[in-house]
């Protein structure tokens, strides 16, 4: 196995007594200083030295490794010192500092005896204990003749163990009414998207999902998807017997009068529905009547009603606009062509005084094609195609029509 590593050294002194253990971070990682203090003929580092018993190697037929000659040092493994010592019966032993343990798992001191190699695998035991400067000590014995070569022939570093994930616990439930088809509740990391379902029983339907903590996107679908928070959480579907819907019919007196623009369907009774009429050219909006039900301003062309707990007919009724000199809206001299000057549409719009220049629309049936400030100044959709327009006042429901020509 090759390896490029930066971290440990060894250096094999004889006759030498260590002095301590090298710091990693110091500027001599490379260089380890010998002199006098405790050793191997002193206590302090024998009480506490471990002895490792080796395997044979039967396999290995050469001393490949990261080799460490007498009176030398390797400065590939910074932090491991070897000294041997032939007047201790040819034996050695290994001084390790305490934090190349927190880097490699273990390393493996293979020594060569004449033609045969022994393995030493060092990694300290839970209990084993450090000399003062931090270092775990180990014995390496010779076996059959005198060690004359040592190397490292093998070494395991420490993977980082990923960070156990932390879990919340979700509970995925469905309220009276209805079940939970897609979602299951149980533990979960923050952050996590669980896409989440629910049908109703016969004769439910679905309202919403609710939850204690965390994030609900489309919460108003049955179909969602819910974001789990930093917590335990309860995410809650929701179900209700829909109340009855009664048809609310929107209609005119007389078709030739006028028109609806907006309102009619089907709805729940206490709804607010918006409502509005238009009066064809020559004719008035009068008032809505119905037999049931509350308008909020009967005389308005535009205004909202109250659905009560029964279809219903809603009537718009219309009559003969009143003669000029009271309200009037009509296109001067030609009403009904105008003429197109540079691209523009020219006319001329004749207003009483009580509609305002602002107030009056430009449409097609109910769809608005033009709007004038009261300034004078328009807003116009795409009139590509368009024949014709109604310039008309929602209020009063007087109303002229245009028919467009190119010239």
């Amino acid at each position: 196995m090759r390896k490029v590593v930066t971290g440990l050294a060894i250096l094999v002194i004889a006759g030498l007594i260590l002095a301590g253990c090298v710091n990693p971070s110091s500027s001599d990682d490379l260089m380890f200083r010998a002199g006098m203090g405790p050793g191997w003929n002193h206590a302090t580092d024998s009480v506490v030295m471990e002895k490792i018993t080796p395997v044979e190697n039967k396999t290995r037929n050469d001393a490949s490794g990261l080799k460490i000659t007498s009176n030398a040092h390797s400065a590939d493994f910074p932090g491991i010192i070897f000294v041997w010592d032939p007047k201790q019966n040819g034996n050695g032993y290994l001084k390790v500092e305490e934090w190349v343990f927190d880097k490699y798992e273990y390393f493996v001191i293979t020594t060569k005896e004449a033609n045969k190699y022994w393995d030493f695998k060092v990694e300290p035991n839970d209990c084993q204990q450090m000399t003062a400067d931090n270092c775990y000590v180990f014995f390496i014995a010779r076996q059959e003749k005198n060690i004359n070569m040592v190397f490292i022939s093998e070494w395991k570093e420490k993977q980082e163990k990923p960070p156990i994930p932390v879990l919340y616990q979700i509970d995925i439930v469905a309220g009276p009414g209805g079940s939970i088809v897609t979602g299951t509740s149980g533990l979960y990391e923050a952050g996590t998207r669980i896409e989440i379902e629910a049908v109703a029983d016969a004769h439910y339907r679905f309202v919403e999902w609710t939850c204690t903590d965390g994030e609900l996107e489309d919460a108003d679908w049955r179909e969602a998807v819910f974001i789990v928070p930093n917590g335990n959480a309860t995410v809650t579907a929701s179900f209700k017997i829909p109340a009855p819907t009664y048809k609310v019919h929107i209609i005119v007196d007389n078709f030739d009068q006028g028109y609806i623009v907006k309102g009619g369907g089907q709805y729940e009774e206490g709804v607010r529905i918006e409502i509005e009429a238009a009066a064809r050219p020559g004719y008035k909006f009068v008032n809505w009547t119905t037999d049931i039900g509350e308008l909020e301003d009967a005389n308005s062309i535009a205004t909202t009603y109250v659905v009560p707990d029964r279809d219903v007919e809603v009537i718009a009724y219309f009559a003969p606009a009143d003669p000029v000199g009271e309200s009037y809206l009509r296109i001067k001299a030609n009403p009904t062509v105008s003429v197109v000057r540079n691209g523009r549409y020219v006319f001329e719009l004749e207003l009483s005084d009580d509609i305002p220049l602002d107030r009056v629309v430009w449409s097609i049936g109910n769809e608005i094609y033009a709007t004038v400030d009261q300034n004078g100044n328009v807003a116009t959709k795409n009139l590509s195609g368009i024949t014709q327009l109604w310039a008309r006042d929602p209020v009063t429901g007087l109303s002229a029509v245009i028919v467009l020509r190119i010239q």
